[in-house]
């Protein structure tokens, strides 16, 4: 040491410094990844290397071993080795950042593969020189900057001609591999490397200017030791070597943060394809802690404490970090319960469906969520084609933003399950996709724009951002299945008074009155005849009024389908088309009877429809129908018949029938589609995928 008290006392706070960072950042990605690869593993073990050769400088300055000694010069051995390893491990990841050893890297390969041969065996022959060869001296020597009897070249020592030159190769090399990587195949990696490479550059930067200042130092070293003159190291010399020594630990210092700040910018090296936020807090948390350490240790060590104040002060200030770091926790907690607050709320469901006035609280939780979690310029909420039917229109951030035709050229088929991907074919403000899932596959698409403070959205946010959207999309289903199923309930009610009525009113006033006559003409009449007819048209007269279909069951295997519907045609609706015309296959069994009730009364309801409205106006007009059934990735039935077509002011989403089973299918994940047939008459396609019809 110097004898400088400030002096010394930056040089063990920026070596300590150092330490705490280096050997947090390699423990975190090594504990952290997902999959330890090869980048992952020269990651860590660079960072590990250099926190072991910071861990000999603070031993070797921070006193407390006797100068000279067997346990100093161990340290200064030791801490030879990190150093002579670690270029090339930053070499070696900064190879595989750039794609190295994918497929994808024939150029790039080609350009280096000579150079990672050599500097392998460059850092093996620094090894064997250092460690056989006599090229290191001694603590004792380099202290003195005598440097006889270790190997030299020209009367140069051979390991400090060799070590700046290699050291200069390995980092000018990883600049060069980071100005031309590979193409990336990992999902959204080209973009991960964007936001990764200016940090890795400044990096590489730093390190290539270190390792010129370090060639440089050597060579002044061994200069001045040839000076005339030379009695041994002066205090100039001494002086000068330990600012230099700081110059060197402040710029390691600052190449540790930018690495850290590109392990936590975009994690590519633990293999999230999204950074995570509590891995900045917690990086932000490691840099206090190491400054605050560093600075109290590195005084007490300076300033020669008894190591009892040295343990008070560093337990301390343990103390204090760890309470702090507590109460971060629960502001932290209370910021995210803050946040979450509007979607854990009532869904007021009951008054929504009881209430023409009350509104959705699917808009609000949707606003609540780009402005206050992802606090993005703007989003879209689109519902995929299972619930565009009970969805509506897709939920838009800003209110009353426009909506852009995003979608045209993007193959949903093609989103990824989790995280997020670029937009294809961006518009407006919106750049990305986030793909959304349930048990029947893609339900629908969230789309956004970039943060308002240009950052990038966490891993986090779009898990929070997924979630969310899947449940107000359930939301907005549910809500309008229940406003359907309570409006055509109410309708049901209506027409089942009115029609108890209007039975009640014909048995009184037509039934009971013909029956009386008939009565009293049977016991003044003998004719028989007559009387029999008026029976039977009364008896068929209440048929009428009481007849309902009587329904269909299925069970779990043996009923088909397609003689089901076969049955139901010729008795219910023999008389109502001329003609029925099947296509397609002959039999369908083995369904869900869930799926086949569903199913028939859809068709039913749709026969029933054509034959009532087919004719239009005109009785007498023939009407001929035709169905089709076919299985391939689900089921599909068409039916079509020649009738009058649909009405322009005719909207079928409003017929009760109509509306009630296109409502069951889409709970099942199918649809019902009405199509006008060129010449006349109407075509109804009914679907189901493949995965509900089993």
């Amino acid at each position: 040491m110097t004898g400088l008290i400030p002096l010394d006392w930056a040089i063990l706070t920026v070596s300590l410094f150092n330490t705490i960072l280096l050997l947090w950042l390699g423990l975190t990605v090594l504990l952290t990844t997902e999959r330890r690869n090869l980048g992952v593993w020269m990651l860590g073990a660079g960072l590990l290397l250099g926190a072991g050769f910071f861990i000999s400088h603070t031993a070797i300055l921070g006193g407390g071993l006797p100068l000279f000694s067997s346990s100093l010069n161990f340290w200064w051995r030791t801490g030879w080795l990190p150093v002579i390893a670690a270029p090339l491990a930053w070499y070696g990841m900064i190879l595989w950042f750039a794609g190295y050893w994918s497929p994808a890297a024939g150029p790039l390969r080609r350009r280096h593969r000579l150079w990672v041969i050599l500097l392998a065996v460059f850092m093996l022959t620094l090894l064997v020189v250092m460690y056989i060869g006599h090229g290191l001296p001694t603590f004792l020597n380099i202290a003195q900057l005598n440097l006889s009897g270790i190997l030299t070249i020209g009367g140069l020592p051979v390991l400090l001609v060799l070590y700046p030159v290699y050291m200069v190769m390995c980092v000018g090399l990883a600049v060069d591999v980071l100005r031309h990587p590979a193409r990336s195949e990992r999902f959204m990696g080209d973009i991960a490397r964007q936001r990764t490479y200016p940090w890795l550059l400044a990096a590489s930067i730093t390190l290539l200017v270190v390792s010129l200042l370090v060639g440089w130092f050597m060579l002044w070293a061994v200069g001045s030791t040839r000076a005339p003159g030379y009695d041994g190291p002066s205090p100039t010399i001494i002086a000068s070597a330990a600012w230099f020594d700081i110059g060197i630990q402040l710029l390691i210092a600052l190449a540790v943060v930018f690495i850290g700040q590109a392990i936590v910018s975009y994690e590519i090296f633990t293999g999230k394809s999204l950074p995570r936020r509590e891995f900045f807090r917690h990086w932000r948390d490691a840099l206090i802690l190491a400054g605050g350490y560093a600075f109290v240790v590195g005084g007490s060590l300076t300033l020669d404490l008894n190591p009892i104040y040295s343990l008070l002060l560093t337990t301390v200030l343990m103390v204090t970090f760890y309470a702090l770091f507590s109460w971060r926790s629960f502001v932290v907690r209370d910021r995210f319960m803050e946040q979450i607050r509007p979607f854990v709320g009532s869904q007021n469901l009951v008054e929504q469906i009881t209430s023409d006035e009350a509104k959705s609280t699917a808009s609000t939780i949707f606003q609540a969520l780009c402005s206050d979690v992802l606090n993005a310029t703007g989003a879209q909420l689109l519902p995929g084609p299972p619930l565009a039917d009970l969805v509506g229109e897709p939920l838009v951030y800003p209110p009353g933003a426009s909506l852009p035709p995003v979608l045209s050229g993007l193959d949903l088929a093609s989103l990824p399950q989790a995280n997020i991907a670029p937009l294809p074919n961006p518009e407006g403000d919106l750049r990305w996709t986030v793909g959304l899932w349930a048990a029947r596959g893609l339900v629908g698409v969230l789309l956004l724009g970039d943060k308002r403070d240009g950052g990038v959205y966490t891993l986090e946010e779009i898990e929070i951002a997924q979630a969310t959207s899947e449940r107000i999309l359930d939301m907005l289903a549910g809500e309008e299945t229940a406003r359907r199923l309570m409006a055509l309930q109410r309708r049901r009610l209506a027409e089942t008074q009115i029609l108890d009525h209007q039975t009640r009113r014909a048995l009184h006033d037509e039934v009971l009155p013909a029956l009386h006559t008939t009565i009293l003409d049977v016991a003044a009449s003998q004719e028989s005849k007559q009387t029999v007819a008026t029976l039977t048209a009364l008896h068929r007269r209440i048929s009428d009024l009481i007849h309902t279909h009587p329904g269909v069951t299925f069970d779990e295997s043996s009923s088909d389908l397609i003689a089901a519907v076969r049955t139901m045609l010729q008795s219910e609706f023999s008389h109502a088309f001329v003609s029925v015309t099947w296509e397609g296959i002959d039999e369908l069994v083995g369904l869900d009877p869930l799926v086949q009730e569903v199913l028939f009364y859809a068709v039913r309801e749709v026969v029933r429809n054509a034959a009532l409205h087919g004719r239009g106006g005109d009785p007498h007009r023939e009407v001929n129908l035709k169905i089709s059934v076919a299985v391939g990735d689900g089921i599909t039935v068409q039916i079509e018949d020649d009738g009058i077509g649909i009405p322009g002011d005719l909207d079928l989403t409003g017929q009760g029938g109509l509306a009630l089973h296109s409502t069951m299918l889409a709970l099942l994940g199918g649809t019902m589609v009405w199509k006008p047939v060129e010449s006349t008459g109407t075509r109804v396609e009914i679907s189901l995928p493949k995965r509900r019809h089993l």
